[in-house]
């Protein structure tokens, strides 16, 4: 059997013809879905839009009760976060350069006893130790806690404000002129 070509035109017509009126068919039409249990949060916004010159339909977005716990649980995320100890440029006082391992933890313990709310920090940079005490954000703030101790007399030699890379607490973060 020979197929001619206006038979097979016919057909592709045919077949484009019955598939432009069935998918037209499958189209959601109803926007007054009604909410299914444990959906109670549902919310559903409908809307007016234009498709077609001669066709006007609705479309309906259904927002999920879920998407508000989401929203929540990033809030609180972010809220945890944000009371994170974090680092950025400051200062700290280097105190002690020393070979004397005994020396520079007498001081380390003397200054941890006097100034309980600073870090004291110990590195050891062959042959010597260390010292450099506080996280301070200000340059101000590392000076007054320098003359301080010098006027105590802890440290027999200078005190040096370094600027370096240091810990800033939340409550600096959030009080920048305390």
């Amino acid at each position: 059997m020979k197929i001619g070509s206006h038979m097979i035109v016919r057909f592709t017509f045919s077949f484009l013809l019955f598939c432009a009126f069935s998918f037209s068919g499958m189209a959601q039409s109803d926007t007054s879905r009604p909410v299914m249990p444990g959906q109670e949060g549902t919310k559903v916004f409908t809307t007016r839009s234009i498709t077609d010159t001669a066709m006007i339909g609705y479309v309906s977005v259904q927002k999920d009760y879920r998407i508000e716990l989401l929203t929540g649980k990033m809030q609180e995320y972010h809220k945890a976060i944000s009371n994170v100890t974090r680092s950025g440029s400051g200062y700290r006082l280097m105190l002690l350069s020393t070979s004397d391992r005994n020396e520079a933890m007498r001081l380390r313990s003397q200054l941890l006893q006097l100034f309980p709310e600073q870090k004291v920090y110990m590195v050891f940079q062959s042959p010597f130790i260390k010292l450099k005490f506080g996280d301070f954000v200000e340059r101000d703030e590392a000076v007054r806690y320098r003359e301080q101790l010098k006027m105590q007399k802890l440290v027999a030699g200078n005190i040096y404000v370094l600027s370096e890379i240091v810990v800033i607490k939340p409550e600096i973060l959030e009080n920048p002129e305390n």
